[in-house]
């Protein structure tokens, strides 16, 4: 039986991932490293400390990896400023219509907690959820399950009891690993990745009820 529903951020509620594009690009282009987009969709769904470690160890960037993720939010809150903040289409109304069916939500992200709060109240959904849970919070980021394990704790939830609604790779590994059932989000406005291990994928939410969301855990 479901018991929760657990939701990514990045990509899933928010649509953000043209703006982590378009930010670290901007930054290695200012730091004299040019590569292809698709380089960056290997680390959908991880942390900032874990991209930024991994990109400087890589290409052999001189700042630190604090002053790289200062400088990358930095340019990525320019890129909000000038296109606005957009949910992915009809996640709102899911997340209204899961919450008043009496299922408990939790939004479980690699984004720093106050990037999750301020999304959430932005959107006007914030008293959707029960709690949160920050990748910064954990000592691994995905595809470990350590932010999924923590939000279901947050819960009172059995993992094997939660669905997880995810739209990259590392995250639907991070579900399985959990233990959890996941819905993956395939936005069709970006280049396919590898879902297989889906127990269903969507590529649109207002095809999603709560009835399909109940019936994965029948």
């Amino acid at each position: 039986m479901l018991e929760a529903v657990i939701f990514d951020m990045d990509g899933v509620i928010i649509d953000s991932e043209a703006s982590f594009l378009r930010s670290k690009q901007q930054l290695l282009h200012e730091l004299g490293v040019e590569v292809d987009v698709s380089y960056h969709y290997d680390f959908f769904g991880t942390t900032s400390v874990y991209t930024w470690t991994t990109l400087k160890k890589t290409f052999g960037l001189d700042p630190s990896v604090e002053q790289l993720i200062e400088r990358a939010n930095a340019l990525r809150e320019a890129v909000l400023r000038e296109e606005g903040m957009k949910p992915i289409p009809g996640v709102l109304d899911l997340i209204r219509h899961l919450h008043d069916s009496g299922i408990r939500l939790a939004v479980a992200s690699s984004s720093p907690m106050a990037d999750i709060l301020h999304t959430v109240s932005s959107f006007q959904v914030h008293d959707c959820f029960s709690t949160f849970a920050s990748g910064g919070e954990c000592q691994n980021g995905k595809p470990f399950p350590d932010v999924f394990l923590l939000a279901a704790e947050r819960l009172g939830a059995d993992p094997a009891a939660c669905l997880v609604i995810e739209d990259s790779r590392n995250g639907l590994l991070a579900a399985k690993a959990a233990g959890m059932t996941c819905i993956a989000f395939a936005n069709p406005d970006y280049v396919a990745q590898d879902l297989k291990e889906a127990d269903r994928v969507v590529t649109d939410f207002a095809s999603l009820t709560v009835a399909d969301c109940r019936q994965l855990l029948v």
